[in-house]
């Protein structure tokens, strides 16, 4: 019975290793309107297959605050961003990307008070970056 219960904790803890295989995200922040890029680079931790990662960033120079929501490799992602100004009161949001996309990409284009912001992002396996 001991060796059983052992041999289902190894192959649980074995699976979520296998399934958190490293992912690495590419986030281009593009400021059109002051002609600016930037990228962030971002490893989602993830510990299961239904676990999703949030990763909160800020437009450099700007009022907005967004967010990168990353569901794991063919689950998709989404984007949001907020002004900051207003409480969060505008906003803007992506849909989510295409649940079996790989790799995993999406877009988000708005503009605002003047501003015109860009974001595009791709994750895929950390293996492929290399």
């Amino acid at each position: 019975m001991k060796k059983s219960v052992l041999a289902v904790l190894l192959v649980l803890l074995l699976s979520n290793h296998a399934f958190a295989a490293s992912v690495m995200c590419n986030i281009e922040i593009e400021d059109v309107s002051k002609g600016v890029k930037y990228n962030v680079q971002h490893k989602p931790k993830l510990s299961g297959e239904l676990d999703v990662d949030k990763f909160g960033f800020d437009v450099p120079g700007s009022d907005y605050r967004c967010w990168f929501t990353f569901f794991g490799l063919g689950n998709g992602s989404a984007i949001a961003c907020e002004y900051n100004k207003d409480m969060g009161y505008t906003f803007f949001q992506s849909d989510r990307s295409v649940m079996k996309e790989s790799p995993v990409k999406n877009n988000l284009s708005f503009r605002h008070k003047g501003s015109f912001i860009g974001i595009k992002t791709v994750c895929e396996d950390e293996a492929k970056w290399q």
